[in-house]
């Protein structure tokens, strides 16, 4: 088909042209004919001040899901300047398909007279357009910094939505969820928010555990939604009943998402089948993988006390320790750190330490102070003297890399730790980098 296709250039219209670069751009093999793109490119260079509105959108929609044309700078120069001299016969598919695709390219985003005209025709076009031309406005605008801005556009997507709202399937819905969240306009949107988190209830039980972590994830930063009209109760008991088909990374970041919300920390519902679908991965996990479960349990106060889950991942850990780069290390002894029952196991503790002693000089900031918080909290370590001279040593040194939440934790920590009279230059470099 691709030999036939590049034998046709003189026979290709406008109206075939279109028709084919949109639907060949769906077959991922033809992504990789470098030739056939640039022949169709080229093409499609000659023929867009010919094209209809619907050709346009046709011709952009397909070229921008082909990574190797979006640089092609004089083609999308010229498309953007047929779309916006036929904008006033475009119908709601033209805008759509637009927004969509100009969207998706880099050199076009800064060209604000491009996005005011799309603009203004999706607002003028909102009673007219269907689902889905709202959900790829929405999707497409919400990647232009310039369309951001624009107060009467958003609130007539925000108008469609709340309109389809009971429409949407799931991927549309994540879409909407994920454009206006960028928005400052929408976020206090009311309405809006009830409707689509009213239809994230009724889809939850149809999401897949990607798109149930996206849900929350968006939902979770919808000021107006957090406590009213989110449905959190739906969400933890879908991704309660999809846990035992999870893989480690779902695990660690159905576990980060949900941390973030104040609402799941204490939910029965979502973190014991999440604790023991942990406990069987543990096997298959890398170190990496294991300290991001160790730190991400740790914040839910239904698991703090589970000693079966503590004790597994202890003794998961324990070998894995001396290989340990600076991030994992960290996390294991903060997560560690939180958990009251851990604090006797010495061999854990004490790998820990040795590890931090020899890996001190590759900490971020960052590491290095979740390292002073978590082993303050220790007897055993708190009191280790070669540990904190040389963390102490250490936090002088990369206190500039430090924001305030990591400098106050390295205060509360040298507070606690039996060697703070020795630290008195590290509280003295802590004090000038916070002021």
């Amino acid at each position: 088909l691709v030999n036939r296709i590049l034998s046709l250039a003189p026979e290709l219209e406008a109206d075939r042209l279109a028709m084919l670069v949109n639907r060949l751009s769906r077959v991922h093999y033809a992504h990789s004919k470098g030739e056939l793109w640039v022949f169709l490119a080229d093409k499609a260079l000659f023929r867009c001040s010919e094209m209809s509105s619907n050709e346009l959108g046709n011709c952009v929609n397909g070229f921008s899901r082909v990574p190797a044309i979006l640089g092609h700078r004089i083609l999308w120069r010229e498309l953007a300047s047929a779309v916006v001299f036929s904008s006033e016969r475009m119908n709601g598919d033209d805008v759509s398909f637009a927004a969509s695709g100009l969207s998706s390219v880099p050199s076009l985003l800064d060209e604000d007279a491009l996005w005011e005209t799309l603009a203004d025709r999706a607002a003028t076009l909102i009673n007219d357009m269907l689902p889905q031309n709202i959900v790829n406005c929405i999707k497409g605008f919400s990647k232009v910094p310039a369309a951001l801005l624009m107060v009467d556009m958003w609130k007539s997507l925000a108008f469609g939505a709340t309109h389809y709202g009971a429409l949407l399937e799931p991927e549309q819905l994540l879409d909407c969820v994920g454009g206006f969240t960028k928005v400052s306009t929408t976020h206090n949107d009311v309405r809006l928010w009830t409707s689509l988190s009213a239809r994230a209830s009724v889809l939850a039980e149809r999401m897949d555990v990607p798109q149930v972590l996206s849900s929350v994830a968006g939902f979770a930063q919808a000021p107006s939604g957090l406590d009213r009209s989110v449905p959190w109760e739906a969400l933890a008991g879908r991704a309660a009943i999809l846990a035992s088909e999870m893989s480690p990374v779902e695990v660690i970041r159905t576990v980060s998402e949900f941390t973030r919300v104040a609402t799941f920390l204490a939910d029965n519902i979502v973190w014991i089948p999440l604790c023991w679908r942990a406990i069987s991965l543990l096997p298959t996990m890398s170190p990496e993988q294991l300290a991001a479960c160790i730190y991400g349990f740790a914040v839910s106060p239904v698991l703090v006390e589970n000693a079966a889950l503590w004790e597994n991942f202890a003794l998961r850990a324990l070998p894995n320790v001396p290989a340990m780069g600076p991030s994992p290390l960290a996390l294991c002894v903060y997560g560690f750190s939180r958990i009251h029952g851990t604090a006797g196991m010495v061999d854990l503790w004490k790998a820990l330490a040795d590890r931090a002693l020899d890996g001190l000089e590759g900490m971020s900031g960052h590491e290095l102070a979740l390292c002073m918080a978590g082993f303050s909290k220790v007897p055993g370590t708190a009191r280790n003297t070669a540990l904190w001279s040389s963390m102490s040593l250490a936090a002088k040194h990369r206190v500039k890399e430090m924001d305030r939440v990591d400098i106050a934790c390295c205060g509360d920590a040298l507070s606690m730790a039996a060697s703070a009279q020795m630290a008195e230059e590290v509280w003295q470099e802590l004090f000038t980098a916070l002021w």
